[in-house]
């Protein structure tokens, strides 16, 4: 015979938030900002298979980061110059309580081990510098520069790495007779890498007080 029951879980979430900034005047002519900001959680036995208390359960890591940097240089009356750094990151992880162990079904009754969509993960890095230039002249505001970013992503999508059991019944799983085996022979990670350029001029041409193209 066979019976449910709950079991209780500690399922604690902690959270950290962190934002800073700094102003700087270099000098008469120059200006830097500096921002970094910082959001981490952690969600502890909040994925997988919680069904059996804290054994097979998950939780969630996740951290995003942001760090901008940008410099302004005034070179004359009529020329500014403002360069700009950034760095994005997220990194999602997704650690399990029980790493090895399979997962097995009994097909209408319950599931032992951690879900099948484990190990997972993913972190992504943007990079970005941009640089824009301003000359004035005459009835002329020019702008002009460029911007590059980089992207960077590692993936890991590992599903069914620990193998994966279906059992039509109880006394089947008993017995140790499974009715199919699902296993990952090549992993589905990857990592992949991204550039991408951009180049821009702008001409703001007064025409007349009242008209601007």
């Amino acid at each position: 015979e066979t019976g449910q029951t709950n079991i209780d879980i500690v399922n604690p979430s902690t959270y950290h938030t962190f934002m800073g900034r700094i102003d700087h005047r270099l000098t008469d002519s120059d200006n830097l900002t500096l921002r970094y900001y910082l959001n981490k959680r952690l969600d502890e036995n909040a994925i997988s298979n919680c069904a059996f208390g804290e054994v097979f359960c998950g939780s969630q890591d996740l951290k995003d980061q942001n760090l901008a940097l940008s410099h302004t240089h005034i070179f004359g009356p009529s020329v500014v110059n403002e360069f700009r750094f950034s760095w994005v990151q997220r990194d999602l992880l997704f650690p399990e309580n029980d790493p090895t162990s399979p997962t097995g079904t009994i097909s209408g009754l319950f599931t032992v081990g951690g879900a099948t969509n484990f190990p997972q993960s993913r972190v992504t890095d943007s990079y970005q510098f941009s640089n824009t230039a301003t000359w004035t002249k005459g009835k002329h505001t020019l702008k002009f520069g460029a911007d590059v970013r980089y992207n960077v992503v590692a993936n890991t999508s590992a599903f069914d790495s620990k193998g994966s059991f279906t059992f039509n019944s109880l006394q089947d799983d008993m017995n140790n007779s499974a009715f199919q085996l699902s296993q990952q022979v090549v992993s589905a990670s990857w990592e992949a890498k991204q550039w991408q350029t951009y180049f821009f001029v702008q001409d703001d041409f007064r025409v007349t007080p009242d008209l601007t193209v």
